[in-house]
């Protein structure tokens, strides 16, 4: 884990990372946001929020990924990704209902 300081016109952003071969794409991400005036406040929410989501995968699937059997572990590799790729669709569609209510 490491902190990053994120400069993006005059305003510093910190940004709190794994370090991983996707981190820029964080970094990036945390520079397109500070360009709409977001920051280190309202990124914690962001961060927040994908935690508890992390969280609530691994504990549906914590059987399965702590099974001994490598078939089982396989499994559960792949219903962990298919699971966050469901809960990032049903997350966009709760956004975009809530902003239309917003703009209607």
């Amino acid at each position: 884990l490491f902190s990053l300081l994120v400069v993006v016109g005059g305003l510093a952003v910190f940004a709190y990372l794994l370090w991983a071969s996707w981190h820029g794409e964080i970094v990036a991400a945390v520079a397109e946001l500070a360009r709409y005036g977001v920051g280190g406040r309202n990124l914690r929410v962001f961060r927040s929020s994908a935690d508890r989501e992390a969280n609530l995968l691994q504990q549906i699937l914590a059987p399965a990924l702590r099974s001994r059997n490598p078939e089982r572990r396989k499994e559960a590799i792949e219903a962990l990704e298919n699971l966050a790729s469901v809960t990032t669709h049903l997350k966009h569609l709760l956004l975009i209902r809530d902003l239309r209510r917003i703009v209607t």
